[in-house]
């Protein structure tokens, strides 16, 4: 058993980068305040004895908030939200920012504004009816608020995903008092540009992975890779090795003059796998 206290959520993640799930908790008694618990690669799991935060908590959200290759920790707590920065070693220190948001009980990560980190999207419970938007300026601070304002609803949880296929992350809004019940919200920016970034497979912890640039409307331009994990590299074509499972995002920035394209892709990665049987001799 995990724990004998009043929990609220939790969420699964890699906190560590031993390539297992380790899991947050969040949890409702203030007096026992969120906790870690690592996973040893067999399913067993042990409290590390962290304490975070002070106040009530809901909905834990898991992501690279400062693209520096582990996972964070956003915290949901209906008021005062809180943004938890891993050490890499699953060890948790506060964000210096202040988060308030009078927000509810949920919330949902995606990247809303296609620059390649990840936002923030919480529905908001009372005071001000509608959604907030946080959006992230790549480094964990939450420099922009966006309020999306809306009559007769007290929302409480969100769940994302791209309903219209244009590649970038919608929201269905679960929402009680709304004269016109739950709510779906379209991402509505719109792709400029030609710029494609693509990365090769297998895609597997300390393996090369090749990455390609393509589609660039400029005749000579400089291409820069940020890989996701604090790490960089120039160059149309490049070679990065990942030191740790997980999922990365890398952000391709091309330049020539005045003139800047972006384009993002995907990672993810994870232990190689066994190409051989063990071979048994009678």
């Amino acid at each position: 058993m995990l724990g004998n206290i009043d929990s609220y959520s939790a969420a699964f993640g890699d906190l560590d980068g031993d390539c297992d799930l380790d899991l947050f908790v969040t949890n409702y008694d203030p007096s026992v305040a969120n906790q870690v618990w690592l996973n040893d690669g067999t399913g067993q799991f042990s409290d590390t004895g962290q304490r975070l935060g002070t106040m009530p908590s809901y909905t834990p959200l898991l992501g690279d908030f400062d693209r520096d290759g582990d996972l964070d920790a956003y915290v949901a707590n209906g008021t005062t939200d809180e943004l938890w920065l891993n050490n890499g070693d699953a060890t948790f220190a506060p964000s210096s920012q202040s988060l308030d948001t009078d927000s509810g009980f949920g919330a949902g990560t995606g990247d809303f504004d296609g620059d390649g980190d990840l936002d923030i999207f919480l529905p908001i419970y009372s005071g001000e009816n509608g959604v907030h938007i946080l959006l992230n300026d790549g480094t964990g601070q939450f420099a922009e608020r966006q309020t999306i304002l809306e009559t007769d609803a007290a929302n409480y949880f969100v769940a994302l995903g791209d309903l219209n296929g244009n590649g970038l992350p919608d929201a269905f809004v679960n929402s009680i008092y709304h004269t016109d019940g739950n709510g779906i919200w379209l991402n509505q920016l719109s792709r400029a540009g030609t710029l494609s970034a693509t990365h090769g497979s297998p895609t597997y912890l300390g393996v090369p992975i090749v990455f390609t640039a393509t589609g660039s409307s400029a005749p000579n331009p400089t291409y820069l890779w940020d890989f996701g994990d604090g790490s960089s590299g120039a160059g149309s074509v490049v070679q990065h090795v990942y030191e740790r499972c997980g999922e990365f995002t890398a952000v391709l920035t091309t330049t020539q003059n005045e003139q800047v394209e972006t384009a993002v892709t995907t990672v993810s990665i994870s232990k190689p796998e066994s190409l051989f049987l063990p071979l048994t001799i009678k």
